[in-house]
């Protein structure tokens, strides 16, 4: 009887696919191939791990599955991964495997920045503060939907930059990206409704700026909550805005498009 060739069983291949796998996503958290970085090809990969190009294929598409890992036709395979996007995806999904309410997604916004808050009194420097007093007065001045959601967005980020914790900033940037997406929602893309509310809210986000400035704690986590909830206030007086749910289809698209703005900041 002639000789055949004995094919991969799947269980060793599943099992050899899975280290190939562990082994990729670990060298890329542990930074050994950083973002852009080209993955060796699937003949090398190949004979570096003994295994067969369906293996290594397997091994690939579960990277890409999770956001590590992008395809490109003709190109290779890339590392994508950032901690920015990673974070945005992991929280996304979980907001809405949780059925989370917009409300308490807004409100652990407002505790970690209190908590920035206070961080940034005790380890912000000088030019922390500059960027943050920078960011908030720069919010008095938009003229365009494009200006205010960035104008609002680089306040968050400098309050939380101030705090110097990096997975903090990470977790405070998705959020607040959340709130601007419930708020271009409600607010129905009307740049007179923008300028209407962040020139409402101007006086008590200064407010909060100088106490974080003069490293008042107390003061900060005071008048850090009142503008948080003015903010929510105002959001919700909006004609448009009514109580839902995070997973309600049309706030699934928010978080997509969070997601897809931090990945491509990224």
């Amino acid at each position: 009887m002639p000789a055949t060739s004995t094919p991969e069983r799947l269980p060793d291949r599943t099992r050899l696919a899975d280290r190939i796998f562990h082994d990729l996503k670990q060298q890329i958290v542990g930074g050994e191939l950083p973002r852009g970085t080209r993955l060796p090809t699937e003949r090398e990969l190949a004979i570096r791990y003994g295994a067969s190009g369906p293996t290594v294929r397997e091994a690939i598409r579960g990277l890409t599955v999770i956001g590590f890992v992008e395809v490109r036709q003709g190109s290779g395979a890339f590392v994508s991964a950032s901690g920015d996007s990673l974070v945005a995806m992991s929280l996304s999904a979980v907001i809405q495997l949780k059925s989370v309410e917009a409300s308490q997604a807004l409100e652990l916004l407002a505790v970690l920045n209190q908590h920035a808050a206070a961080s940034a009194i005790v380890h912000a420097t000088t030019t922390d503060l500059r960027r943050l007093r920078e960011a908030a007065e720069s919010l008095a001045e938009v003229r365009s939907i494009a200006s205010a959601t960035t104008g609002v967005r680089s306040f968050h980020h400098a309050l939380v930059r101030a705090a110097h914790n990096p997975l903090l900033e990470v977790i405070c940037d998705f959020l607040a990206d959340v709130q601007i997406e419930v708020a271009r929602e409600v607010a129905d893309e009307s740049i007179v409704l923008w300028i209407a509310i962040l020139g409402e809210l101007q006086a008590a986000r200064m407010r909060f700026v100088e106490a974080i400035e003069r490293r008042d704690a107390k003061a900060s986590t005071r008048l850090g909550r009142a503008f948080h909830d003015e903010t929510i206030r105002l959001i919700t007086s909006l004609p448009k805005a009514q109580a839902g749910r995070l997973s309600d289809p049309r706030l699934d698209a928010m978080l997509s498009k969070v997601v897809n703005r931090m990945d491509r900041a990224s």
